[in-house]
């Protein structure tokens, strides 16, 4: 009675594999045919969803033939990135095929599925402005057409572009009315720090806080009869966020050189912010992305950004020259 369970399950699932297939094939688009060869292609599970930056992608393509007529060229990864390489945005994952056993006289169909994410500019350049728009690349195919013995007649050539015809990146970020990148303090309001949290609203103190403050203040003042003629202390300054790491930094409890650099990396963006109102961050981009006064570095600023492009390589086995520079320019600015 048991084996009644697993056959239901097994019909269940076949039935399920076989509504999946049939609605993919629906979502794939013929986009070539002639005499010899029939192709379907396409990005397929696009409808309905935003597509993000780094998204893994689905594309099929399906070849239709007889194979005692022609013969396919190999089809392989190759086949994808040669025509939609990695500078161009595509980053090939994985590749599969599949095709029943060949048979001379009937129709052969041999899928192939291309996992692939989009990681780059589609221009290749190495900001992106805005919504990203992809034009699905033309692939080329070749195939040898095949007289009745097998024997080779000659080789065609085809191009196709998998449909649809091109793939929209929604923006990770809000950006300015230019598609530029805003200052850091837009994204990140409070630096590293969490926002704060939300206090209680006392706008009517009871009677009894009221009477107990009286009575603390009342019993201070008699407790010390001197306490006016006593010098005035004053609470000590807080520390600004980048004094404290930079403590830290001297005080050589950082053995960690990953560590070390990373926390060098952010005193040096946190004195940036707060004491010269500069953001680091304008200094990578392009001059046209930014005020001539953001993207203008001269003086002593000039050695700030020097130190801050230096930082951003890791350097190795510098750690206290990159420290000393940052010193030197800190007591400088003093």
């Amino acid at each position: 009675m048991r084996i009644l369970p697993v056959i239901f399950v097994c019909l269940i699932s076949c039935i399920f594999s076989f509504q999946v297939y049939a609605q993919t094939e629906l979502l794939i688009a013929n986009v070539y045919k002639d005499d010899h060869i029939s192709i379907n292609a396409g990005i397929v599970e696009l409808e309905n969803r935003i597509i993000n930056f780094g998204d893994v992608l689905p594309m099929v393509i399906d070849f239709s033939y007889i194979p005692s007529e022609i013969r396919l060229q190999e089809i392989d990864s190759m086949f994808f990135t040669e025509a939609w390489p990695e500078n161009m945005g595509a980053y090939l994952l994985a590749h599969e095929s599949s095709a029943p056993p060949e048979s001379n006289s009937t129709l052969h169909q041999s899928r192939h599925l291309y996992r692939f994410q989009i990681l780059a500019c589609p221009d290749g350049a190495v900001l992106c402005k805005g919504s990203r728009f992809y034009d699905l690349p033309e692939f080329t195919l070749e195939y040898t057409i095949l007289d009745e013995d097998g024997n080779d007649v000659s080789t065609e050539s085809i191009q196709f572009s998998p449909w649809q015809t091109n793939v929209m990146i929604a923006s990770a970020i809000p950006l300015g009315e230019e598609g530029e990148l805003n200052s850091f303090s837009t994204y990140f309001p409070t630096g590293a720090y969490p926002n704060p949290l939300i206090g209680k609203d006392f706008r009517h103190p009871s009677a009894g806080l009221i009477a107990g403050g009286l009575f603390l203040l009342l019993g201070g003042i008699l407790m010390s009869p001197f306490s006016f003629l006593k010098r005035k202390v004053f609470a000590e300054k807080a520390k600004a966020r980048w004094e404290e790491v930079f403590e830290n930094l001297k005080s050589g409890e950082i053995q960690n050189e990953k560590e070390f650099l990373d926390i060098l990396r952010r005193c040096l963006v946190w004195y940036c912010v707060d004491e010269m109102d500069v953001d680091p961050f304008n200094w990578l981009k392009h001059e046209e992305e930014v005020t001539q006064k953001e993207h203008q570095v001269t003086g002593e600023l000039k050695n700030f950004r020097d130190l801050f492009i230096d930082l951003l390589h890791s350097p190795s086995g510098e750690n206290d020259v990159l420290l000393e520079r940052l010193s030197s320019l800190i007591s400088n600015e003093k």
